[in-house]
Protein backbone atom coordinates (compact mmCIF):
# COMPACT_ATOMS: atom_id res chain seq x y z
CA UNK A 1 0.00 0.00 0.00
CA UNK A 2 1.63 3.64 -1.50
CA UNK A 3 0.82 5.90 1.39
CA UNK A 4 1.80 9.58 2.55
CA UNK A 5 3.43 11.33 -0.49
CA UNK A 6 0.20 11.56 -2.65
CA UNK A 7 -2.63 13.47 -2.87
CA UNK A 8 -6.66 13.07 -3.99
CA UNK A 9 -7.66 15.66 -5.34
CA UNK A 10 -11.47 16.28 -6.79
CA UNK A 11 -12.50 18.27 -9.42
CA UNK A 12 -14.94 21.26 -9.55
CA UNK A 13 -18.48 21.43 -11.00
CA UNK A 14 -19.12 22.40 -14.92
CA UNK A 15 -16.33 20.62 -15.66
CA UNK A 16 -16.33 19.04 -19.43
CA UNK A 17 -16.42 15.27 -19.44
CA UNK A 18 -14.27 13.91 -21.93
CA UNK A 19 -15.54 10.35 -22.71
CA UNK A 20 -12.96 8.23 -21.11
CA UNK A 21 -15.44 8.11 -17.83
CA UNK A 22 -17.84 5.17 -19.07
CA UNK A 23 -14.67 2.73 -20.01
CA UNK A 24 -12.90 3.43 -16.44
CA UNK A 25 -16.23 2.83 -14.96
CA UNK A 26 -16.85 -0.63 -17.29
CA UNK A 27 -13.57 -1.41 -15.86
CA UNK A 28 -14.45 -0.61 -12.16
CA UNK A 29 -18.41 -0.94 -12.10
CA UNK A 30 -18.65 -3.10 -8.96
CA UNK A 31 -17.08 -0.65 -6.69
CA UNK A 32 -18.36 2.65 -8.27
CA UNK A 33 -21.63 1.73 -8.24
CA UNK A 34 -23.20 1.98 -5.15
CA UNK A 35 -21.98 5.36 -4.98
CA UNK A 36 -24.04 6.16 -8.34
CA UNK A 37 -26.61 4.15 -7.56
CA UNK A 38 -27.13 6.07 -4.21
CA UNK A 39 -26.63 9.61 -5.49
CA UNK A 40 -29.48 8.56 -8.35
CA UNK A 41 -32.16 6.77 -5.76
CA UNK A 42 -31.63 10.50 -3.78
CA UNK A 43 -31.87 12.49 -6.96
CA UNK A 44 -34.47 10.12 -8.84
CA UNK A 45 -32.16 10.60 -11.66
CA UNK A 46 -30.56 7.33 -13.39
CA UNK A 47 -26.68 8.12 -13.33
CA UNK A 48 -25.41 5.28 -14.67
CA UNK A 49 -27.59 5.42 -17.53
CA UNK A 50 -26.97 9.06 -18.21
CA UNK A 51 -23.57 7.73 -17.91
CA UNK A 52 -23.65 4.79 -19.72
CA UNK A 53 -25.53 6.51 -22.67
CA UNK A 54 -23.00 9.56 -22.97
CA UNK A 55 -25.98 12.03 -21.91
CA UNK A 56 -24.30 13.50 -18.57
CA UNK A 57 -23.38 16.06 -20.87
CA UNK A 58 -27.13 16.92 -20.94
CA UNK A 59 -27.68 17.39 -17.02
CA UNK A 60 -28.47 20.67 -15.65
CA UNK A 61 -25.87 22.13 -12.88
CA UNK A 62 -27.80 20.75 -9.97
CA UNK A 63 -27.94 16.88 -11.36
CA UNK A 64 -24.34 17.45 -12.84
CA UNK A 65 -23.17 18.29 -9.34
CA UNK A 66 -24.74 15.13 -7.82
CA UNK A 67 -23.10 12.76 -11.07
CA UNK A 68 -19.58 14.76 -10.21
CA UNK A 69 -19.73 14.09 -6.37
CA UNK A 70 -21.01 10.08 -6.70
CA UNK A 71 -18.69 9.74 -9.54
CA UNK A 72 -15.49 11.50 -7.95
CA UNK A 73 -16.39 9.59 -4.65
CA UNK A 74 -16.34 6.36 -6.66
CA UNK A 75 -12.87 7.03 -8.78
CA UNK A 76 -11.11 7.48 -5.57
CA UNK A 77 -12.66 4.32 -4.12
CA UNK A 78 -11.21 2.47 -6.85
CA UNK A 79 -7.87 3.96 -6.30
CA UNK A 80 -8.21 3.37 -2.47
CA UNK A 81 -7.84 -0.44 -3.42
CA UNK A 82 -4.05 -0.05 -3.98
CA UNK A 83 -3.45 4.00 -3.17
CA UNK A 84 -3.32 5.49 0.33
CA UNK A 85 -3.57 9.43 0.14
CA UNK A 86 -0.96 11.71 2.76
CA UNK A 87 -3.52 14.57 2.15
CA UNK A 88 -7.45 15.54 0.09
CA UNK A 89 -7.91 18.37 -1.51
CA UNK A 90 -11.07 19.63 -3.65
CA UNK A 91 -10.62 22.48 -6.41
CA UNK A 92 -13.81 24.48 -5.50
CA UNK A 93 -16.98 22.18 -5.08
CA UNK A 94 -14.63 19.34 -5.13
CA UNK A 95 -14.26 19.86 -1.64
CA UNK A 96 -16.84 17.80 -0.72
CA UNK A 97 -16.25 14.40 -2.20
CA UNK A 98 -12.61 15.43 -0.78
CA UNK A 99 -14.15 15.84 2.58
CA UNK A 100 -15.56 12.60 2.27
CA UNK A 101 -12.90 10.61 1.26
CA UNK A 102 -10.97 12.14 4.33
CA UNK A 103 -13.70 10.86 6.28
CA UNK A 104 -15.30 13.85 7.92
CA UNK A 105 -18.68 12.72 6.59
CA UNK A 106 -19.79 9.87 4.76
CA UNK A 107 -21.13 9.46 1.48
CA UNK A 108 -24.72 9.94 2.32
CA UNK A 109 -24.29 13.37 4.39
CA UNK A 110 -21.63 14.79 1.45
CA UNK A 111 -25.06 13.96 -0.97
CA UNK A 112 -26.96 16.14 1.69
CA UNK A 113 -23.96 18.84 1.82
CA UNK A 114 -24.19 18.93 -1.71
CA UNK A 115 -28.13 19.28 -1.80
CA UNK A 116 -28.44 21.92 1.07
CA UNK A 117 -25.29 23.85 -0.26
CA UNK A 118 -26.98 23.84 -3.89
CA UNK A 119 -29.90 25.36 -2.97
CA UNK A 120 -28.19 27.87 -0.31
CA UNK A 121 -27.12 28.99 -3.50
CA UNK A 122 -30.39 29.18 -5.13
CA UNK A 123 -32.01 31.17 -1.90
CA UNK A 124 -29.92 33.71 -2.49
CA UNK A 125 -29.08 34.11 -5.71
CA UNK A 126 -32.33 33.63 -7.25
CA UNK A 127 -33.00 37.46 -8.31
CA UNK A 128 -29.11 37.20 -9.25
CA UNK A 129 -28.26 36.98 -12.98
CA UNK A 130 -24.79 36.02 -12.19
CA UNK A 131 -22.01 32.97 -13.25
CA UNK A 132 -18.67 32.37 -13.64
CA UNK A 133 -15.82 32.39 -16.27
CA UNK A 134 -12.43 31.24 -16.87
CA UNK A 135 -9.68 34.39 -17.98
CA UNK A 136 -6.95 32.65 -20.10
CA UNK A 137 -3.87 34.73 -20.97
CA UNK A 138 -4.17 37.80 -18.48
CA UNK A 139 -2.30 38.54 -15.45
CA UNK A 140 -4.42 39.32 -12.28
CA UNK A 141 -3.40 43.32 -12.12
CA UNK A 142 -4.54 43.24 -16.16
CA UNK A 143 -7.59 42.10 -14.60
CA UNK A 144 -8.22 44.39 -11.78
CA UNK A 145 -7.70 47.06 -13.99
CA UNK A 146 -10.04 46.30 -16.37
CA UNK A 147 -12.54 45.84 -13.32
CA UNK A 148 -12.16 48.84 -12.62
CA UNK A 149 -11.28 50.87 -14.97
CA UNK A 150 -14.67 50.08 -16.57
CA UNK A 151 -17.05 50.23 -13.11
CA UNK A 152 -17.51 46.32 -13.01
CA UNK A 153 -18.14 46.22 -9.62
CA UNK A 154 -19.60 43.24 -9.67
CA UNK A 155 -16.72 40.56 -10.93
CA UNK A 156 -14.02 39.72 -8.75
CA UNK A 157 -11.69 37.16 -9.27
CA UNK A 158 -12.45 33.92 -7.34
CA UNK A 159 -10.07 31.55 -7.93
CA UNK A 160 -6.43 31.17 -9.71
CA UNK A 161 -5.64 28.28 -11.32
CA UNK A 162 -1.79 29.62 -12.68
CA UNK A 163 -0.27 33.10 -13.05
CA UNK A 164 -2.52 33.68 -16.58
CA UNK A 165 -5.30 31.90 -15.86
CA UNK A 166 -8.16 33.34 -13.00
CA UNK A 167 -11.99 32.64 -12.37
CA UNK A 168 -13.83 35.71 -12.19
CA UNK A 169 -17.54 35.71 -10.99
CA UNK A 170 -20.58 38.23 -10.77
CA UNK A 171 -23.35 39.40 -13.40
CA UNK A 172 -23.50 37.78 -16.57
CA UNK A 173 -24.02 41.24 -18.01
CA UNK A 174 -20.88 42.63 -16.72
CA UNK A 175 -18.67 39.49 -17.38
CA UNK A 176 -20.08 40.00 -21.61
CA UNK A 177 -18.97 43.66 -21.47
CA UNK A 178 -15.60 42.36 -19.69
CA UNK A 179 -15.16 39.72 -22.52
CA UNK A 180 -14.93 43.06 -24.74
CA UNK A 181 -12.58 44.43 -22.92
CA UNK A 182 -10.59 41.36 -22.29
CA UNK A 183 -10.21 41.15 -26.23
CA UNK A 184 -8.62 44.71 -26.07
CA UNK A 185 -5.81 43.22 -23.59
CA UNK A 186 -4.58 40.30 -26.32
CA UNK A 187 -6.26 37.74 -24.29
CA UNK A 188 -6.06 33.94 -24.96
CA UNK A 189 -9.16 32.78 -24.67
CA UNK A 190 -12.31 33.39 -21.91
CA UNK A 191 -14.47 30.69 -21.30
CA UNK A 192 -17.87 30.47 -19.72
CA UNK A 193 -18.44 27.90 -16.81
CA UNK A 194 -21.24 26.04 -17.06
CA UNK A 195 -22.68 26.99 -13.43
CA UNK A 196 -25.21 29.13 -12.50
CA UNK A 197 -24.22 30.81 -9.44
CA UNK A 198 -21.24 33.06 -8.63
CA UNK A 199 -19.28 30.54 -5.98
CA UNK A 200 -16.30 32.50 -3.48
CA UNK A 201 -18.12 35.99 -4.58
CA UNK A 202 -17.66 37.58 -1.26
CA UNK A 203 -21.01 39.75 -1.85
CA UNK A 204 -22.66 36.51 -0.66
CA UNK A 205 -21.09 36.53 2.81
CA UNK A 206 -23.71 38.65 4.76
CA UNK A 207 -26.41 35.91 2.64
CA UNK A 208 -25.81 32.87 4.09
CA UNK A 209 -29.08 31.77 5.61
CA UNK A 210 -28.85 30.70 9.39
CA UNK A 211 -31.01 27.61 7.89
CA UNK A 212 -28.33 26.23 6.05
CA UNK A 213 -25.47 26.87 8.98
CA UNK A 214 -28.06 25.03 11.21
CA UNK A 215 -28.39 21.76 8.85
CA UNK A 216 -24.22 21.64 8.66
CA UNK A 217 -24.18 21.62 12.35
CA UNK A 218 -26.58 19.29 12.71
CA UNK A 219 -24.59 16.68 9.98
CA UNK A 220 -22.66 13.68 12.06
CA UNK A 221 -18.98 15.38 11.23
CA UNK A 222 -16.01 13.58 11.96
CA UNK A 223 -12.23 14.53 12.67
CA UNK A 224 -10.68 13.30 9.54
CA UNK A 225 -8.62 10.61 9.50
CA UNK A 226 -6.74 11.81 6.58
CA UNK A 227 -6.14 16.05 6.16
CA UNK A 228 -7.54 18.28 4.26
CA UNK A 229 -6.10 20.98 2.69
CA UNK A 230 -8.10 24.29 2.44
CA UNK A 231 -8.19 26.37 -0.59
CA UNK A 232 -8.84 29.42 1.29
CA UNK A 233 -5.40 29.53 3.52
CA UNK A 234 -3.89 26.41 2.40
CA UNK A 235 -3.64 24.66 5.60
CA UNK A 236 -4.55 21.25 6.49
CA UNK A 237 -7.51 20.47 8.29
CA UNK A 238 -8.62 17.93 10.45
CA UNK A 239 -10.88 19.02 13.48
CA UNK A 240 -14.62 18.57 12.56
CA UNK A 241 -15.68 21.90 13.36
CA UNK A 242 -13.10 23.76 11.00
CA UNK A 243 -14.23 21.43 8.02
CA UNK A 244 -17.52 21.99 8.95
CA UNK A 245 -16.86 26.17 9.02
CA UNK A 246 -15.05 25.60 5.93
CA UNK A 247 -17.88 24.54 3.99
CA UNK A 248 -19.24 27.69 4.56
CA UNK A 249 -16.80 30.10 4.33
CA UNK A 250 -15.19 28.64 0.84
CA UNK A 251 -19.54 30.04 -0.44
CA UNK A 252 -18.20 33.62 -0.24
CA UNK A 253 -14.78 33.62 0.25
CA UNK A 254 -12.16 33.53 -3.00
CA UNK A 255 -10.00 30.49 -2.93
CA UNK A 256 -6.98 29.70 -4.98
CA UNK A 257 -6.45 26.59 -6.33
CA UNK A 258 -2.39 27.41 -7.77
CA UNK A 259 -1.45 27.76 -3.69
CA UNK A 260 -2.98 24.99 -2.83
CA UNK A 261 -0.45 23.34 -5.70
CA UNK A 262 2.21 25.17 -4.10
CA UNK A 263 1.53 23.94 -0.92
CA UNK A 264 1.71 20.54 -1.49
CA UNK A 265 4.81 20.91 -2.82
CA UNK A 266 6.12 22.36 0.42
CA UNK A 267 4.60 19.03 1.95
CA UNK A 268 7.11 17.09 -0.09
CA UNK A 269 3.38 15.33 -2.40
CA UNK A 270 5.09 13.84 -4.91
CA UNK A 271 1.93 12.50 -6.93
CA UNK A 272 -1.49 14.07 -7.26
CA UNK A 273 -4.63 11.47 -8.18
CA UNK A 274 -7.46 13.19 -10.20
CA UNK A 275 -10.32 11.37 -8.92
CA UNK A 276 -13.11 12.88 -10.67
CA UNK A 277 -15.09 12.82 -14.22
CA UNK A 278 -12.38 14.97 -16.92
CA UNK A 279 -8.88 15.93 -16.74
CA UNK A 280 -9.15 19.51 -15.98
CA UNK A 281 -6.85 19.54 -13.05
CA UNK A 282 -4.47 18.12 -15.29
CA UNK A 283 -4.58 20.64 -17.10
CA UNK A 284 -4.75 22.99 -15.10
CA UNK A 285 -1.20 22.03 -13.13
CA UNK A 286 0.65 22.12 -17.49
CA UNK A 287 0.93 26.19 -16.06
CA UNK A 288 1.92 25.86 -12.86
CA UNK A 289 6.43 25.22 -12.05
CA UNK A 290 7.14 22.51 -9.55
CA UNK A 291 3.97 20.44 -9.82
CA UNK A 292 3.37 16.89 -8.54
CA UNK A 293 2.92 14.24 -10.98
CA UNK A 294 -0.20 13.82 -12.21
CA UNK A 295 -2.31 10.61 -12.24
CA UNK A 296 -6.10 10.95 -13.90
CA UNK A 297 -8.76 9.09 -14.89
CA UNK A 298 -7.64 8.40 -18.47
CA UNK A 299 -3.78 7.65 -17.89
CA UNK A 300 -4.05 5.39 -14.67
CA UNK A 301 -4.59 2.46 -16.60
CA UNK A 302 -1.05 3.55 -18.38
CA UNK A 303 0.82 4.72 -14.98
CA UNK A 304 -0.46 2.34 -12.27
CA UNK A 305 -2.40 -0.16 -14.35
CA UNK A 306 -5.78 0.84 -12.41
Amino acid sequence: MIKTNMVFAFPGAGIEIKGFEKLFFSRHREIMMPFLAEASEFIKTDLVNCLETDNQKLLDDRINQFFVYSFSTGAAAVFSKELSPGVTAGYSFGAYAALCVSGAVDFSSGLKIVEGAYNCMMEICREINSGMCAVIGLSEDTIDMIIKDNNLSDLCIVNSNSDTCKIIAGSKKEITIFYKYAEKHDVLNTITLNVDFPYHHPSLKNRIPESFKYFLRELPWRNGNIPFISSINQKPIIKKEDLSAFVIEQLYTPINWEKVINSLKDMDIKVLIECGPGISLTQNGRFIDNKPAYVNLKNSKRKLNI
